[in-house]
Order: C-alpha cells, then structure tokens, then sequence
C-alpha cells in the first residue's frame, strides 16, 4: 500500500506542531542545536512516504530508522 501511495502526502500528525516548534528553535540561535530524528517501527516502504511528507512540510529531518515491527531501542545508540 506504502509502495503505491508514496507520492501521496500524510496529514500532519499529532506531534507536527511540536516538532514544527522545536524545529524553529534552530532560527532563533546562533547555531542549530535542535535536531529531530524519527524512529518508528513501520517499515521501510513507509519511510520513503513519509520523507515525502517531511520534504512537502519543509521539515529540516534528515535521519531516520524505520525497523519494520522490531523495537526501536537498539537503533537509538547509533544517533548519539
């Protein structure tokens, strides 16, 4: 379904605002000292929609794990 709506874009969710708000704080310093990384445990065919959104929305999120059903914990040390 992921594959074959890719191009579709997703509603912004409950935490957009959020993540918009934190996002903003980079505008307002002197250098960028937020950053956003998702990790969600949908699959990879989910992520290339999702990069859409983002890229759509203007969000400034650049990495991201998406582990298919598996716990994101062990991926969390790998972001520092």
């Amino acid at each position: 379904y992921q594959i074959e709506h890719e191009e579709e874009i997703l509603e912004q969710g409950d935490a957009y605002l959020l993540v918009e708000k934190l996002l903003s704080l980079n505008g307002q310093l002197d250098k960028a000292r937020v950053e956003v990384i998702l990790v969600s445990r949908n699959s990879a065919d989910t992520g290339l929609r999702v990069f859409n959104s983002i890229q759509y929305y203007g969000l400034d999120i650049t990495r991201a794990a998406f582990v298919g059903g598996r716990s994101p914990y062990p991926y969390l040390a790998a972001f520092g």
